[in-house]
């Protein structure tokens, strides 16, 4: 068993080396003692990004993206009646259009926050309830949210937020900062948001 183990090892690196051989590349790096042909270091992430999905090659230089920081929007959570799209009969509508101060402020994706489980105590009544609920709860009330300005798409001459994805809500973490969203798989909330 320990002699096709080890016969099967050779045999694969022996089969990569000659692989490497034949691609005929004229840069090669010695990584331990086995030589890859056509490496260089990333000096990004969004290249380490790219080589890995695939799309360019790893000697091309991408910019990196910066990330906007967190605001602070402070207002009256509303819902926002004048989206013509809205269907009264369809529930999902309830939590695709929300406002602070004139800013519309995204929670997730509606059919999210509609199945969403307790996740915190957002409106603070003190029991933690279905996210959908915990929206209802503050409808109409005083609210604090950590937001990203979601303007990137926006062609106004102006600089003024008008659109934003909320990540944290009345101190408590609605999503990661650095990681997926919950409804992308991302994990659960829990207490504050930490970053």
């Amino acid at each position: 068993m320990t002699r096709q183990r080890t016969f099967a090892l050779v045999a694969a690196g022996l089969l990569g080396t000659a692989a490497l051989t034949a691609c005929g590349s004229q840069d090669a790096r010695t990584v331990g003692s086995v030589a890859v042909d056509d490496v260089a270091p990333a000096s990004s992430s969004s290249q380490v990004a790219s080589a890995a999905t695939g799309a360019g090659s790893a000697s091309a230089t991408l910019p990196a993206e910066p990330v906007s920081a967190l605001q602070t929007v402070q207002g009256v959570l509303e819902r926002d009646a004048d989206d013509d799209d809205d269907d009264a009969q369809d529930p999902a509508d309830r939590y695709d259009d929300f406002t602070v101060n004139g800013i519309e402020v995204d929670f997730g994706p509606s059919e999210w926050i509609i199945a969403a489980p307790a996740l915190q105590d957002y409106d603070g009544d003190g029991t933690a309830e279905p996210f959908a609920a915990e929206l209802d709860g503050l409808v109409g009330q005083q609210v604090t949210l950590q937001v990203r300005d979601d303007d990137a798409d926006d062609d106004s001459a102006d600089d003024r937020m008008d659109d934003a994805d909320v990540y944290e809500v009345q101190g408590l973490a609605l999503r990661d900062l650095t990681g997926p969203a919950p409804w992308r798989g991302g994990p659960a909330p829990t207490g504050a948001l930490v970053g």
